[in-house]
């Protein structure tokens, strides 16, 4: 607010006071007399009533007090400027600072160790106290130099425990030991899925006998057609959640490819292959090896797995064996698998596409057909049907480099006899063990007989427990004892191994060919469990049904 001067003799009051700021008389009593009256005046002022000042130091005094200093002062001299203070000061003389005893000197920490671990003589303790040193904290230790896991640090026993005391280590409690079966029984299970079994996953099993029931019949409980949402993430879930183990997520997984991916054979045998991606091959149904080997990926990281695809040349469709003297074929990438990292950090090569099913050849169907073996093989095995272009991605057990010459010449299987499917994987027999590995079988390489050999998967496989049921009987036909009594030999068995000796001159002439097959239905039952007793009894008279399990020709 802005006030303005008024030209009358108006009184206009300030915001502080209740004073006229115009008007400064009142009463006819001025304000300048008024506070004369109330001031308190200070006396005036005279030099000679002050004290005298004390006399000035004579250049003598000061160099006097300059030595005293000087007997006291560490260093025995002072400086310019303190010369001057003391030539200026005329402060009176000080009395003489009294000198104190030098500070001892401290002892080493070495010193210090070593009277802490030697007992104080009587001498000592008459002495007066000196100043207490404490000794250094000792050098910090490492957990491994402490006994934990360090296997050159003795094991420190408890003093009393019963091997200090008797030298006999105390029982083990076991009534507080948990109960395993019944902790698994106790977990949540979603979906309304039975719990995995523990069936072969216990120390010293394989993949062979593992049992995969579990998440196989979980994996047919998703068919595409009817999955509320077509989101891998949300796929991968339902398929893997029930399943703590890696090993199994990676199964169930494998499993649903089959179900419900076909191989694209029209756009195969049509050269119409186009990429794909992971949800296209969802949404379609339809793939090559590399959509299976995409899907497959796609599922397992979104489950938490590891798994890359490996590309890389095969043994699959239209391959042939490479001759003896034919030139090794140029490295060529035509074919796309998984590795998975899998329980205990093994990297395991899975081939999804060829456990799908099989092609037969152009205008035929795709046949879809469940062949675990290409997720349970060990990975030497797998590595003879398939070569990565990157060498570090053939994970061998044996843990050397397999070369691409070595990979060309080698057989597919381990042996080149010709193998069907249906009777050899499906039955819990090894590929690789039928001998003779030869084929053809030049007569001239072979002695007075040759045995034919084959034996199972792994030591303990049970067909029962592991398989389809009991064992068929197994028999050797000759083609050149074709019309005779001679022919259809049984094979020996025992303790997983199979084998029959013939003369090799029954093998016949080069061209011809012997065949093991097996003995599928016997007097219109199923031939599972038939024993050789009964074969031989009956074989002429009653009907018998057969399948093929390998096959050799004769040079």
């Amino acid at each position: 607010m802005t006030l303005s001067r008024k030209a009358s003799n108006d009184s206009v009051s300030s915001m502080g006071t209740t004073h006229s700021s115009i008007s400064m008389r009142s009463n006819g009593t001025s304000m300048t007399s008024r506070s004369e009256r109330y001031a308190v005046r200070a006396p005036e002022f005279n030099p000679a009533a002050l004290p005298p000042l004390p006399p000035k130091r004579t250049k003598e005094e000061v160099q006097a007090h300059e030595q005293k200093y000087n007997a006291i002062r560490p260093g025995g001299s002072t400086s310019s400027s303190l010369s001057s203070v003391f030539r200026k000061s005329s402060a009176p003389n000080l009395p003489t600072r009294p000198q104190l005893p030098g500070r001892p000197t401290l002892p080493s920490r070495t010193s210090v160790r070593q009277e802490q671990a030697t007992p104080i003589r009587e001498e000592a303790q008459s002495e007066p106290p000196a100043r207490r040193v404490q000794a250094p904290p000792p050098p910090k230790r490492s957990a491994l130099t402490m006994g934990f896991g360090n296997p050159s640090q003795p094991k420190q026993e408890p003093a009393n425990s019963a091997l200090a005391i008797g030298g006999v280590p105390p029982p083990i409690p076991t009534s507080s030991r948990p109960d395993l079966a019944a902790l698994q029984a106790s977990k949540p299970i979603s979906n309304g899925t039975s719990a995995p079994s523990l069936q072969g996953s216990g120390a010293g099993s394989c993949l062979h006998c593992r049992d995969f029931s579990a998440p196989d019949n979980h994996a047919a409980r998703f068919p595409r057609e009817s999955i509320p949402s077509t989101d891998i993430g949300w796929l991968a879930h339902q398929l893997t959640s029930p399943f703590p183990s890696k090993t199994d997520k990676a199964r169930v997984i494998f499993a649903w490819l089959h179900h419900n991916v076909a191989y694209d054979v029209v756009a195969f045998f049509n050269n119409r292959v186009k990429p794909s991606t992971p949800q296209s091959t969802l949404s379609s149904g339809l793939a090559v090896c590399e959509g299976y080997a995409a899907l497959f990926a796609a599922l397992g990281i979104k489950a938490g797995l590891e798994v890359i695809v490996v590309s890389g040349g095969c043994k699959g469709y239209g391959h042939s064996q490479l001759q003896p003297g034919q030139p090794l074929p140029p490295f060529e990438s035509s074919h796309a698998w998984n590795a998975c990292c899998i329980d205990g950090g093994e990297w395991k090569l899975i081939d999804p596409c060829w456990g799908a099913g099989s092609v037969s050849g152009a205008g035929q169907p795709f046949s879809k057909h469940f062949s675990p073996h290409h997720f349970t093989e060990s990975n030497d095995d797998f590595g003879r049907s398939h070569f990565p272009s990157d060498n570090s991605k053939q994970f061998r057990n044996d843990g050397r480099i397999q070369t691409w010459e070595e990979f060309s010449r080698g057989s597919k299987s381990g042996t080149e006899a010709k193998i069907f499917s249906g009777f050899v994987n499906e039955e819990g027999l090894s590929e690789g063990s039928f001998q003779p590995t030869a084929n053809p079988i030049v007569r001239s390489q072979q002695g007075p007989t040759t045995r034919f050999m084959f034996q199972k998967i792994c030591p303990h496989w049970d067909p029962v427990r592991n398989g389809r049921g009991q064992y068929y009987i197994y028999m050797l036909n000759l083609e050149a004892l074709d019309g005779t009594d001679r022919n259809g030999i049984p094979f020996q068995q025992n303790d997983g191994v199979w084998w029959c000796d013939v003369p090799t001159a029954d093998l016949g002439r080069p061209g011809q060919k012997v065949q093991i097959y097996t003995v599928t239905k016997f007097d219109d039952r199923d031939g599972r469990g038939l024993t050789l007793q009964e074969y031989e009894q009956r074989k002429n008279m009653v009907g018998q049904s057969f399948g093929g399990v390998a096959l050799w020709e004769i040079a």
